[in-house]
């Protein structure tokens, strides 16, 4: 039985037409090492046959768990609220969320666990990560370059929260985080349906919540072509600049410098004139464009990020 050394922990995989991918997923939960499992499926009205396949594995599988369910929606919501609906459903006292098309490493909840043990005031670990190219079929370590950094014992949630607000942070499809986290941050931010990892950093960070660094390789990011951003043949979508310029506006203006301020005024301005124009495809001669106007913000924000990291290395 799960007890206070060895605690319930809900794995959930959040699903949208995943079936290609699916049940390579789910034999990675199968596969972990750690007892105490919870698998809770969370399915936001595949169009495929992700939810048969699930349902079929699930009956041969389903004694590997301590408990393990199927949630369906009946319209299709969002990522961000996929996974809160998973959440909700989940049991555990640690969750871990896992995209439909990724995998764990077969320690993953044992490593964290482990850690937990022996850092019992966290409640958010991020750690290592593989990535698998699909195409070529190799799997590589991910090097983030921002280890060091997070290793560091001194570093505190606040100032992980103005290293967020810039990008730099650890891989979310590492993070272990424990279920009263979700209610203290009042979940994902359902605003913004196809852009959960980022509000979630900064939602928890902002409520003094340190995210700790476990120096283990726990997930496998899988890299192929159906991703949201992989697929579209445009620069710039509708959905990347209302989702772009909205969550800015809620996490990021507010809590950063003038400088700053103005640099997302220009870049939303470049953006805004590619969107508008031919320049608003995926060839050579527009990113050349693209790449030429956005100098100065690039040039702005490295120099900002050395200054950041440099305060806490």
């Amino acid at each position: 039985m799960p007890g206070k050394q060895s605690p319930l922990v809900s794995i959930v995989v959040i699903t949208y037409n995943s079936a290609k991918y699916v049940l390579e997923t789910l034999e990675s939960a199968r596969a972990q090492t750690y007892k105490y499992i919870e698998l809770v499926i969370s399915d936001d009205c595949s169009l495929d046959d992700t939810v048969s396949l699930c349902e079929e594995w699930l009956k041969n599988n389903r004694e590997r768990f301590v408990t393990a369910k199927i949630v369906k929606t009946k319209k299709n919501s969002g990522i961000a609220i996929n996974c809160n609906n998973g959440v909700r459903n989940a049991n555990g006292e640690w969750i871990k969320l896992v995209a439909g098309d990724d995998l764990v490493t077969e320690s993953c909840i044992s490593d964290n666990i482990d850690f937990v043990g022996l850092n019992t005031n966290c409640s958010v670990i991020a750690s290592n990560r593989y990535l698998y190219y699909e195409k070529e079929q190799k799997k590589v370590k991910d090097h983030c370059k921002y280890i060091k950094l997070f290793s560091n014992p001194n570093i505190t949630a606040k100032d992980q929260y103005q290293l967020a607000l810039r990008r730099i942070s650890l891989p979310f499809n590492t993070f272990f985080i424990k279920k009263n986290v979700f209610e203290i941050i009042h979940y994902l931010d359902e605003r913004f349906p196809m852009l959960e990892d980022w509000p979630l950093r900064l939602r928890v960070l902002r409520n003094d919540i340190k995210i700790f660094y476990l120096n283990k390789f726990t997930a496998i990011y899988r890299v192929h072509g159906g991703s949201i951003t992989k697929s579209l043949k445009l620069r710039y979508s509708s959905w990347f600049m209302n989702t772009y310029k909205n969550v800015r506006c809620e996490y990021f203006l507010p809590n950063v410098t003038f400088i700053e301020r103005l640099m997302f005024r220009y870049e939303f301005i470049v953006h805004s004139f590619i969107y508008n124009t031919s320049l608003n495809k995926t060839n050579r001669f527009s990113s050349g464009i693209n790449y030429l106007l956005l100098s100065p913000v690039r040039i702005v924000r490295t120099v900002i990020k050395k200054c950041l990291i440099s305060k806490f290395e």
